[in-house]
């Protein structure tokens, strides 16, 4: 049975408005010093977040700047947040944050990063250090956050930054880097489910070398399935996270950083259940519990390169290797959901997918800080080299049908699997980009530009649907910009407006034998932020109109082909405030109305909303520290209902969950009981593919820093 709840979450955006004229009297924000080193301090943009709002950031530029003056909608997660929240996952990490609706999929106890942004669907729109971790088939990047110093969602047109991406935008993972002050933490967590875990983070100046800054992130964790589904065993998961780093400033005004990586996991494919055609649960769970796999292996090295020249200009580079290993095997509906026969019996098939993933990524840029009259610019210019090469072989065979009523799993036979599809794909996108910020008294503007030329390779060795050895080439480039201005007001509101552009490269030919070309995003945001003097508390607002166009809609002719006739519209209002209400009061609130509509189409969704986009989403955090070192915390967070197929028939009904936290702090001890779902609402978030939502998690946490 479903819990419905409807709620006003209207009530957050009054908050939000009265918050921001209540303190509008305040004083103006002072400058803010952001590092321009390797070696990130407190107030730099790859460094700590010190209570629940970064000063600067990185991500919504190529040169770092104050977060109230820039010109488009961001919100960041720092580790004191994630730590108070209990965040484990990067979906937990961004799922109180404004537009975003994480976990759409269902809760996946492989940690890997699955959301919808301005009600477009993200699964590859993830980034690590402001560099893309393309993903292929069931191989992507999973990101641990507790090796993330923050996490960063950039709403809106982010190409001039990062190229090839969404027009919705880009969550970004900021790595923990080496600094000067010394880092010694030892952990240990217990859960239900048999969560355990230990964790360590050490760093600082190594003895007797004050330019040479290391740090060691390790985490090792292992639990059983929160999946509860009649006559399956659960399985358990287990991970293993190690990132050392180091920084060495070998001569003056040049520093190096490399950070490397690895991460192994073990775990089930997936947990969907059998959902009934009237769409009533069954419990009974689609793959078989002792076939189900997901073995994954990654690594990462890369080097950060940064030289400050005698005039104050400055070269930097990155660096970057990653490799994605990944085995998932899974049996799955052979007719979809609500396909079983008079008696019961569900008709299944077995697969088995090999991902192999290579991603290189080369930044170089120069930049500088120079006046021209009474204009101040902080310009940087470069290129960005990407290349991407995935290896898939993708295997089917035959599963025993299993019964609805009686579930009994029996063995998948693995020597029947036979290779269904080999290939590669390579992927080469080169862009050279130009911004500058510009600063005339109160008044700022942000002009960005930046070219992509991108080529993609496929080499298909084997098929069972085509021809063996086939080779296929597309190129295609494209241009994207970005303008922003902004206006400091005496008494500290910051009113902006933000025009950007974007591109998404898509495979594929028409009828007629041409290749895809891109689709192309453009948006206007129009917002207001607000910092108070003391920079513990940020209030936001942003309305935005995104137009996505070159959509891909069955061509009328052939519906066997497409044709780029489609167009997607979004129209959007967000609100956030991170509020110290006083020394111990924090305040987290956000709210989005999000209404998209496919605008153009010759298919069923024509004119109707995307799926997985709930028009409204809440969320609402408050934390109070107590004397004597104690601390509590409450949160609830709203989604509204949304589709789970194009033709807007299959609603998810909204939810409301609320989310608990007990901390005690005492000397270098540092203890925190967590629990997420605390009502343990126990339903299904994707009736399309069955897919169960998080119950009830508890955790416990005790950290001791010496």
């Amino acid at each position: 049975m479903y819990y419905r709840s409807t709620p006003h979450p209207t009530g957050i955006a009054v908050l939000l408005a009265l918050s921001a004229s209540a303190f509008a009297n305040e004083v103006t924000l002072p400058p803010v010093t952001i590092s321009a080193n390797g070696s990130p301090t407190e107030q730099s943009a790859t460094g700590r977040v010190k209570g629940y709002v970064a000063k600067s950031s990185a991500t919504a530029g190529r040169i770092a700047a104050d977060q109230v003056e820039i010109a488009q909608s961001l919100s960041i997660v720092g580790q004191d947040e994630m730590k108070a929240r209990g965040v484990v996952t990067s979906e937990e990490a961004i799922r109180y944050t404004p537009g975003v609706n994480v976990a759409p999929w269902g809760y996946d106890e492989r940690g890997t990063t699955l959301f919808t942004l301005r009600g477009f669907s993200n699964p590859a729109g993830a980034y690590l250090d402001g560099l893309h971790q393309f993903a292929g088939g069931f191989g992507t990047h999973i990101f641990e956050t507790y090796g993330m110093e923050r996490i960063e969602v950039l709403r809106g047109a982010a190409s001039v930054m990062v190229g090839d991406s969404e027009v919705s935008g880009i969550v970004n993972h900021v790595s923990k880097r080496p600094r000067r002050e010394m880092i010694n933490e030892v952990g240990v967590g217990l859960g239900d489910a048999a969560q355990k875990e230990l964790r360590t983070d050490l760093g600082g100046e190594v003895a007797g070398e004050r330019n040479v800054q290391y740090r060691l992130t390790a985490r090792a964790a292992e639990n059983g399935s929160r999946a509860d589904f009649h006559g399956a065993d659960a399985k358990d998961s287990r991970h293993y996270y190690v990132a050392p780093t180091i920084s060495w400033q070998p001569i003056a005004g040049l520093n190096l950083t490399l950070l490397a990586s690895l991460r192994d996991n073990k775990g089930p494919a997936h947990n969907l259940e059998y959902i009934h055609a009237d769409q009533s649960r069954s419990r009974v769970l689609v793959t078989d519990p002792h076939f189900s796999q997901f073995n994954h292996q990654q690594s990462r090295l890369a080097l950060e390169t940064t030289y400050q020249f005698a005039d104050g200009w400055h070269y930097r580079q990155q660096l970057a290797t990653a490799k994605v290993d990944a085995r998932t095997d899974a049996a799955w509906l052979l007719a979809g959901q609500g396909s079983a026969d008079p008696d019961g019996n569900v008709s299944r098939y077995a697969s088995r997918y090999q991902d192999g993933l290579r991603n290189r990524n080369w930044v170089h840029q120069i930049e500088g800080r120079f006046q021209t009259g009474g204009v101040q610019h902080a310009l940087a210019a470069g290129i960005d080299w990407h290349r991407y090469l995935g290896d898939n072989r993708t295997s089917y065979g035959a599963a025993p049908d299993i019964n609805i009523r009686n579930p009994v799993y029996r063995p998948i036979d693995q020597d029947s699997l036979v290779l269904s599809r080999a290939g590669t794909e390579r992927v080469s996108q080169t862009g050279w980009f130009v911004q500058d910020r510009l600063q005339i008294g109160a008044w700022g503007a942000d002009l960005a530009l930046r070219h992509d030329k991108v080529r993609k390779q496929t080499h298909v060795t084997t098929s069972m649907s085509a021809p063996d050895d086939t080779h296929t080439s597309q190129r295609n480039q494209a241009t994207t910009g970005r303008l922003g201005i902004n206006h400091r007001l005496d008494n500290g509101l910051v009113p902006y407006l933000n025009y950007g552009t974007s591109f998404q490269t898509q495979v594929g030919q028409d009828r007629e034998g041409r290749h895809f070309q891109p689709a192309k995003g453009k948006q206007i945001e129009g917002g207001v932020k607000y910092q108070t003097s003391d920079g513990q508390s940020l209030l936001t607002a942003a309305v935005f109109d995104q137009t996505k166009e070159n959509v891909l809609t069955p061509d009328p002719v052939d519906q066997n082909f497409s044709v780029q006739t489609g167009e997607v519209r979004v129209k959007g209002i967000e609100l956030e405030a991170r509020y110290a209400l006083t020394k111990e009061l924090n305040l987290l609130a956000s709210y989005s109305h999000i209404d998209t509509k496919v605008s153009r189409s010759n298919g069923q969704n024509l004119g109707k909303q995307l799926t997985l986009s709930p028009k409204e989403m809440a969320s609402l955090w408050l934390d109070y520290s107590l004397p004597q070192g104690w601390g509590v915390g409450i949160g609830g967070r709203y989604k509204g209902k949304d589709f789970a197929d194009e033709g807007n028939t299959l609603v998810n009904p909204a939810r409301t969950l609320v989310d608990a936290a007990v901390w005690y702090k005492h000397g270098p001890w540092h203890a925190r009981l967590n629990v997420s779902n605390l009502g343990d609402q126990d339903y299904i978030t994707n009736l399309g593919w069955g897919s169960p939502a998080q119950g009830r998690k508890i955790n416990l946490n005790v950290d001791y820093k010496f």
